[in-house]
This record gives C-alpha cells, structure tokens and sequence, in this order.
C-alpha cells in the first residue's frame, strides 16, 4: 500500500464529561482503505468508537508519499497510518464562536 485516504469530518464529542472549551474537532482520519468508501465508512466507525459524532464530512483526499516531498506539513500522521492502518488526529475547540 503506498497510499493514504485523508478524510476530515467536522465533528462534536459525544461524551457527557466533555469539556465545554474542547466539545467540537475537525478531524482528519488517515486509513490505507483501497477505495474511497471504505475510507469514509471505516472513518464514521473510527470516529464513533473515538467518542465522536460526526456532523459533515469536510474533504476526501488521497495522498502518496510524493505528496509529502514538497510539503512537510502532515507526513509523520502519513507514515503511521502506513504502519497502523488508521491514524485518528482531532483539531479541538469549544462549540461556540466561529465554528458554529
């Protein structure tokens, strides 16, 4: 496998003992699937068993290693995901102000 899907969702905890400053994430769900939907089925199952609730799905993107050679920005998420098969990286904030 040599590539990565990255699907970001835009998401809300469904833990009662969230944190009110930290109860929303885009998160970005990196997976070796082979297609496109299996990424975004495997990702609403990821999320789910993570304590998330996702609300949309804000991008599909499929990177390979080569994408990374001009870019620095993400590969370390990318190598694991190689190794792991699905790596979970959640961008928090409270469920107030611009993101709602």
């Amino acid at each position: 496998m040599n590539g990565v899907y990255i699907i970001t969702a835009h998401c809300i905890s469904t833990s009662r003992d969230a944190e009110p400053a930290s109860d929303g994430a885009y998160v970005e769900v990196y997976t070796t699937d082979t297609s496109e939907s299996l990424a975004k089925a495997r990702a609403m199952k990821e999320l789910a068993a993570a304590g998330w609730r996702c609300l949309d799905i804000t991008g599909v993107a499929r990177r390979t290693r080569q994408d990374y050679v001009a870019n620095a920005e993400g590969p370390e998420y990318f190598e694991q995901a190689l190794l792991d098969g699905i790596v979970l990286v959640a961008h928090t904030f409270p469920r107030k102000g611009p993101h709602w």
